[in-house]
């Protein structure tokens, strides 16, 4: 027993740069780090604690402990449990769907065939300084650049006018587990809230409720900061334009930082595919 304890205070202590957390993810933390060192009884107790502590259980939780369950051959638990899955699923919030689906189109839109197509030639362009920018194609694609950059902050206004009505991001709560990553995802592309000062309130306020994961939230946060700052702080948006060229040091305090939010994975290498740089993690 003593084990245990001190496994859950080795995961809960803080990092000075990370989110602080609240009582109820700490123990949803806990209950993770139980669950890898094969407490199974220890670790339920903890997610049952953690659940009556939030406002919202996210169902990834929620498969975490119906797994547990079944190591367990808890037929109550698993029964319990799925049933709250197939609720999770359900839409509760049809305006706000069909909100979320207008603005969602116009995202794909910016981001497929012919934009992406002209954005790439318009930015490797602007990089070349043997291209010709008074030339027709530069001069087209410069025109599907500047049309994508109009929808994608009318996008990003649309998206805060629903924050603000629907005070705050409830994701799969207001919209079914099924349509949550379309909402998730207008906030992954808010890339040009520089050092997430825009939507980190909302985000906190997520994260600190349960209607993200912290999972979810590192990588809004990290996704964000590297678009407009160059760097992240948990280094959990796998993406990256060039090498940053992180010390041995730099990545043992993220992967320290990931394991205060209950991000388990670490960064194993940092490698070149395609036109990108991708960061390697290992369980």
């Amino acid at each position: 027993m003593k084990n245990i304890f001190i496994t859950a205070l080795i995961i809960l202590s803080s990092n000075a740069h990370a989110q602080e957390l609240n009582e109820a993810n700490k123990n949803l933390i806990a209950a993770k780090q139980l669950s890898i060192d094969g407490y199974i009884d220890s670790a339920i107790i903890s997610y049952e604690l953690a659940f009556k502590q939030i406002e919202y259980v996210h169902s990834s939780h929620i498969h975490q402990i119906i797994k547990l369950a079944k190591q367990r051959k808890d037929r109550d638990r698993i029964k319990k449990y799925k049933k709250q899955l197939k609720e999770k699923k359900k839409c509760k919030n049809t305006q706000l769907k069909a909100e979320i689906d207008s603005i969602s189109e116009w995202d794909k839109m910016i981001r497929m065939g012919v934009f992406n197509r002209q954005f790439r030639y318009y930015n490797a362009c602007n990089e070349d300084s043997l291209c010709d920018k008074s030339s027709i194609n530069y001069l087209e694609a410069k025109k599907y650049y500047d049309s994508a950059m109009v929808i994608d902050a009318n996008n990003q206004q649309a998206l805060l006018d629903i924050l603000k009505k629907e005070g705050g991001y409830k994701g799969q709560a207001a919209i079914g587990t099924k349509y949550e990553f379309d909402y998730y995802r207008l906030i992954l592309h808010f890339d040009t809230d520089t050092n997430n000062r825009i939507l980190k309130p909302y985000l906190d306020e997520a994260l600190e409720k349960g209607y993200l994961t912290t999972l979810t939230y590192t990588y809004v946060l990290d996704r964000h900061e590297y678009h407009t700052m160059g760097t992240q702080t948990y280094w959990s948006w796998p993406i990256l334009k060039e090498d940053p060229n992180l010390t041995d040091e730099q990545i043992a305090e993220a992967n320290e930082r990931r394991k205060s939010m209950g991000i388990f994975s670490k960064i194993s290498s940092i490698e070149k595919k395609g036109d990108d740089w991708l960061i390697i993690n290992e369980k």
